[in-house]
């Protein structure tokens, strides 16, 4: 469970790295792309499919 929490508490803070980062405008375009295995697999070696299974905003 802690684990779990950890993990959330990660995720949620690199959301909100790369969108600090796109919002100011001075370094191109940044988005976080959170992948599970299954994610992976299912794109099978595609960055646009894995941009399209994991839906990055």
């Amino acid at each position: 469970m802690a684990e779990e929490a950890n993990r959330l508490r990660k995720r949620e803070a690199a959301e909100q790295w790369a969108r600090s980062v796109r919002d100011d405008g001075q370094f191109g375009t940044w988005r976080y792309v959170f992948a599970t295995e299954t994610h992976i697999r299912g794109a099978a070696g595609s960055w646009a499919g894995l941009l399209v299974a994991t839906n990055p905003e």
